[in-house]
């Protein structure tokens, strides 16, 4: 058997006896197109069903009833409490705006602020305040008070 050249591009792939090569088909092009062609019919069809002929559920949601007994997890119950004391705008503002912006910037003036001779009591403190403002709003949540 001569001696093949590494470098060189003609590569035989081992076939099954008895397909011509003309037969044979590669994985990658052909497979994968024809079963992507095959997930999109399917998903096409279940989306047109789903859509045109819709399954009913029971009677519509009204947006502006709440149905009595729904509340929050009690993770959540703090900030539904919050809700319900304050105006919306100010508890959503509160809530969602500057709580956050104050707890990302506390590792930037956590050095300044702890270098102060009464920081880390402030921090303590405030730290302190907001848990116990916390599990209160949560308590009186999960007790069902207004």
């Amino acid at each position: 058997m001569p001696d093949r050249d590494p470098t060189s591009r003609d590569t035989v792939y081992p076939t099954t006896p008895g397909y011509e090569e003309e037969e044979m088909e590669l994985f990658f092009p052909h497979e994968v197109v024809k079963f992507g062609i095959i997930i999109a019919v399917v998903i096409s069809a279940l989306t047109f069903l789903a859509t045109m002929v819709p399954m009913p559920v029971g009677e519509p949601a009204d947006p502006l009833r709440t149905p009595a007994g729904i509340e929050p997890e009690w993770y959540f119950l703090a900030v539904y409490q919050i809700l319900k004391y304050v105006p919306r705008w100010l508890g959503v503002g509160f809530s969602f705006i500057v709580f956050p912006v104050m707890l990302f910037s506390v590792p930037f003036f956590w050095g300044t602020v702890t270098r102060w001779r009464w920081g880390r009591l402030t921090l303590n403190t405030v730290v302190g305040l907001g848990a116990i403002a916390a599990l209160t709003l949560t308590l009186l949540g999960f007790l069902g008070f207004a």
